[in-house]
């Protein structure tokens, strides 16, 4: 199809959504003379490239100067610089990227960094003194896991007490005589957490997760939230007091204590390498959801279950009176941390040099857990995650605009970003296998490599970022042993994310497979994943 356009010349007045056809914001090296376009100034022969058959694609205009991008047989090459203070010619011919049959589509720059457009990806590269470093499609994603630190262990001093009438070889209370112990740790609670949050410390399970905060504010790669709690989730979990025995007549209670553990967040440095991209991404953020609340005021009558039991040694019997905290049951609270749609900053990291891979380190964190809703929340942006390529692509503002896309599906998350572990390290080889059902039909995506510090407990929440997601499978393979485990996820009301979370809110164990640990980790392959 042709069309005719009349050249009206450069209007810088109108803006681009009532321009006319032909109007022009900026006119490079043609002039309208006589009704006709023509070049300004003539052809100069510049310089013959290093070798035959590289044809220039593109210049990029830098800090130095011009720089002549050429290609050749799926090679990109840095060919020449045209100096900016006195016009030399520099030749360079340095090899820039192999494209490996990749289609380019076309190469954009913004400021330093040049990109390479093609069908199914997008790359980068930046220059920086005096060369160009290829950086990729995406920062790899850094394998970063979390756990628990108990730092303090408190207690609430429950005083002796005297019932209202004598039990006979007790198995249960009457109300007036629960009713106290209830009370006892209703304000067990508020005090042990109190003394917590002072000291900036978690008490009950917490969700965090992590992601990369750019040189312009944005972020990208939003971690998997994973769900950090201490062996006994809820506490204070338990209660048991010594009962005043006499020949089997129960008439009061001991002194008893009511424990609560109080835990830092501490992380664990499984792979990272973002040196290439140091001057692009800023810090690394961490982010946390406050603790859920765990019982209803009007529940406080019904706050533990009391069980006494009896013992007997060396001809001494003993009554324990117990309790075990069921404020709100389990299901209730899981579907609490589910409904979790914010996550709070706590924490930032500029200056990651120090770090070692297979160490652990300290989140310094300066806020009481319970003042969290006033920090800065993390809007995650899955898109990220995507391998992006387009057909249309065009520079704006110093900004790549990109249209009529073709994006590759999240292969998933490392396996180490679930572990909530720290000891009895492992190394394996693993693949995550995670299924969905799309518009286009049934998807599976694959994750698979290998990790040098593998903990065999896992976050009791595991997620895909696509609430299009229904089933994970993790397949685990050490030298002496093959773990297995397989997981129904749920579509996230507030955030394009599946979930699994266990009901116990305890770490996930993978089982032994029934395969033995010396059978090949047979990988299998993505299907309609683009």
């Amino acid at each position: 199809m042709k069309s005719r356009i009349t050249f009206n010349g450069m209007n810088r007045y109108s803006p681009p959504n009532s321009a006319q056809p032909g109007d022009c914001t900026a006119i490079v090296n043609l002039r309208n003379q006589s009704n006709c376009l023509k070049p300004v100034g003539t052809p100069e022969y510049l310089y013959t490239p290093e070798k035959k058959n590289h044809w220039l694609v593109y210049v990029h205009i830098c800090y130095d100067g011009e720089h002549h991008i050429t290609e050749n047989e799926n090679t990109l090459y840095y060919e020449a610089l045209i100096k900016k203070e006195n016009g030399n010619i520099q030749k360079e011919s340095s090899l820039l990227f192999e494209l490996n049959d990749l289609q380019v589509l076309s190469i954009q720059s913004i400021g330093n960094t040049l990109i390479i457009i093609c069908t199914e990806s997008i790359y980068y590269l930046l220059y920086k003194e005096g060369k160009y470093i290829f950086l990729g499609e995406k920062p790899d994603i850094p394998e970063i896991s979390f756990f628990p630190y108990v730092e303090y262990t408190d207690a609430y001093f429950v005083s002796e007490y005297t019932f209202q009438h004598g039990y006979s070889n007790p198995t249960r209370l009457d109300t007036e005589d629960i009713n106290y112990y209830n009370d006892a740790y209703y304000n067990a609670f508020f005090q042990l957490q109190e003394k917590a949050w002072k000291r900036h410390y978690f008490i009950q399970p917490i969700l965090i997760r992590y992601a990369l905060t750019l040189y312009d504010g944005s972020r990208i790669f939003s971690s998997a939230p994973v769900m950090v709690s201490l062996p006994h989730p809820i506490q204070p979990y338990q209660m048991s007091i010594r009962l005043k025995n006499s020949n089997n007549l129960c008439l009061g209670s001991h002194e008893g204590q009511i424990i609560a553990g109080n835990y830092s967040l501490k992380y664990y440095i499984h792979q990272f390498n973002l040196n290439n991209w140091k001057d692009i991404v800023r810090s690394i953020d961490f982010f946390v959801s406050p603790e859920a609340t765990i019982f209803e005021p009007d529940q406080k009558q019904q706050g533990l279950k009391f069980t006494i039991e009896r013992t007997e040694e060396n001809e001494m019997i003993s009554f324990l009176l117990k309790g075990d905290i069921s404020f709100l049951d389990l299901k209730e609270i899981k579907k609490r941390y589910l409904q979790d749609s914010l996550f709070y900053k706590i924490a930032t990291i500029e200056d990651w040099s120090d770090w070692k891979e297979g160490e652990s380190y300290t989140i310094e964190n300066k806020i009481r857990p319970d003042l969290l809703i006033h920090e800065e929340v993390l809007s995650p942006d899955n898109t990220t995650l995507l391998s992006t390529g387009a057909h249309v692509s065009y520079i704006h503002n110093k900004r790549l605009h990109i249209a009529n896309l073709k994006k590759k599906l999240f292969p998933g998350f490392p396996l180490s970003l679930f572990n909530v572990g720290n000891k009895n390290a492992e190394t394996v080889s693993a693949y995550i296998c995670t299924y969905l059902k799309t518009e286009r039909g049934e998807c599976k995506v694959v994750w698979h490599g290998k990790s040098n510090y593998f903990f065999n407990q896992l976050s009791p929440l595991i997620s895909y970022p696509d609430s299009n997601a229904y089933k994970m499978e993790i397949v685990v393979k050490s030298e002496k042993t093959r773990y297995k485990g397989s997981f129904l996820l749920t579509a996230s009301e507030y955030e394009n994310r599946a979930d699994y979370l266990d009901e116990t809110l305890s770490a996930i164990t993978l089982e032994n497979d029934s395969l033995p640990a010396s059978t090949p980790l047979d990988i299998p392959l993505s299907e309609n994943d683009t």
